[in-house]
């Protein structure tokens, strides 16, 4: 089988809470993310959301135990976001619904 690591970028290991919603939403959810990028990030959450979905991603204060500053080879993650679900997967040998989901930044009008 072939792992070769496929992403266009780098992922930079940061924990952080999130508050998100799909686009144009009122309602809020609370999730945590564990790694970011350049183009995307990553949440763990205890919903699921829809691929092709565009959301609002808030990155709220970070976790004082997290590793790392948030600041690193892209930059620093977003504070403030719309992106594109990419997947939603539900994670495995955790109790109740979790789920893992990725997400890819919409470009900046510019």
């Amino acid at each position: 089988m072939d792992y070769t690591e496929k992403r266009a970028c780098a992922r930079c290991y940061y924990e952080a809470f999130v508050t998100c919603a799909y686009f144009n939403s009122d309602r809020f959810y609370r999730a945590k993310t564990t790694n970011h990028s350049k183009h995307g990030l990553f949440f763990e959450s205890d919903f699921s959301l829809k691929p092709g979905a565009s959301i609002y991603i808030r990155v709220d204060n970070h976790l004082p135990e997290a590793s790392g500053s948030g600041i690193c080879g892209c930059g620093r993650i977003r504070s403030l976001a719309i992106a594109e679900v990419k997947w939603c997967k539900e994670l495995e040998g955790l109790d109740g619904s979790h789920y893992g989901v990725g997400l890819k930044y919409y470009a900046p009008a510019i």
